[in-house]
């Protein structure tokens, strides 16, 4: 006899990563992790591989985010009556 799949909620998916639902269903949104099946009501229904490729993505190494920093302004005043 096979053992049935456990299946989970998203909030307990988040509380299982330590994500908040937004960067979840951010992640689903940029195709970066699958989305779930869903049950009769349209709720995510999540199982022990969807969350395996979930916790894959969120421990991926990725490179850190550097921002471009704003040009710089030059100290030196302008010459006057040019």
């Amino acid at each position: 006899m096979t053992s049935p799949t456990r299946r989970y909620n998203t909030r307990q998916v988040c509380d299982l990563l330590g994500i908040h639902k937004t960067t979840l269903l951010e992640w689903i949104a940029k195709k970066h992790v699958p989305d779930a099946k869903r049950d009769w009501r349209g709720w995510r229904v999540w199982t022990d591989k969807d969350i395996a490729k979930v916790r894959a993505f969120k421990e991926k190494p990725r490179p850190l985010f550097i921002p471009r920093s704003a040009p710089r302004r030059s100290r030196v005043p302008e010459p006057a009556g040019t």
